[in-house]
């Protein structure tokens, strides 16, 4: 029914799906409780979002003074800097849980600090278990990793990133469209390469690692040619005359075979 539809029909019809996906947001009440209804006024002051976006802020930029060769005492110093945030990170869950409820994981990104605390949490049970220095180090790894996922929490408090934010999330579906396209040309030129070029015996560049010998390697060594990484050394290694090889372009599919001037017009 498209095909009848004008320019400005097909744009209204879009606009009409567009607000039908719009989900209205339930409207939130104080509770009757006490207790809850403090937390209620802490959590929608302007002050706490802001707060917690500072502590974000601080908590990345404690992340990133880790590096190679740190004392001792700096290290000390870090780690009770990152204990003091993530314990600002699991009291914020738990005002905010306290004072909506239910209500608390129908948001996204309520959900995203949930399981951000939830790693925390685990991270620490797991460090004070766990008696391997190796394994401790890895615990620690992954939850600094939780810690700066909560980087993501600065597009929902910084008003100029939710528009770009949101129109990158809008145009995801368009984004692997692309990219599925762009995968069939890979695997086209893949199959070419692996039926042209996929006996040519290893020398140079040419090796186990970047061939043509099968579909698999052949994407790979396309990919990596994708950003500009080698790909006229191998080209030229693909010309270098190789012993024991055939030169006729009529080889025998299990001897290995080399390219040479003929095989060009």
């Amino acid at each position: 029914g498209q095909g009848l539809l004008t320019e400005a029909q097909m744009q209204w019809a879009r606009t009409q799906q567009f607000v039908l996906q719009i989900k209205p947001e339930k409207l939130l009440c104080r509770p009757k409780n006490t207790a809850r209804a403090l937390c209620f006024d802490v959590v929608l002051n302007k002050w706490f979002d802001r707060a917690i976006a500072v502590v974000i802020l601080a908590n990345s930029a404690c992340l990133a003074s880790v590096s190679f060769g740190d004392s001792l005492e700096k290290m000390a110093v870090l780690d009770l800097l990152n204990g003091v945030f993530s314990s600002v990170f699991i009291l914020e869950c738990v005002l905010k849980t306290t004072a909506f409820g239910g209500l608390y994981f129908r948001s996204g990104w309520n959900n995203l600090d949930f399981v951000i605390v939830i790693g925390l949490l685990g991270g620490f049970v797991l460090r004070a278990a766990v008696d391997d220095t190796r394994l401790a180090a890895t615990v620690s790894s992954v939850a600094s990793f939780f810690r700066i996922a909560r980087l993501l929490r600065l597009v929902r408090l910084v008003r100029n990133l939710r528009v770009p934010f949101n129109t990158l999330v809008a145009v995801l579906p368009g984004i692997a469209n692309m990219g599925s396209l762009l995968l069939l040309i890979l695997f086209v030129y893949s199959v070419c390469g692996v039926q042209l070029y996929g006996t040519v015996a290893f020398k140079g560049g040419v090796n186990d690692q970047a061939n043509f010998r099968s579909v698999g390697n052949a994407m790979l060594l396309l990919l990596r040619f994708a950003t500009g990484e080698g790909w006229n050394g191998f080209m030229h290694d693909l010309l270098v005359p190789r012993e024991d090889c055939e030169d006729d372009s009529n080889h025998v599919r299990d001897k290995p075979w080399s390219l040479n001037d003929r095989d060009y017009p």
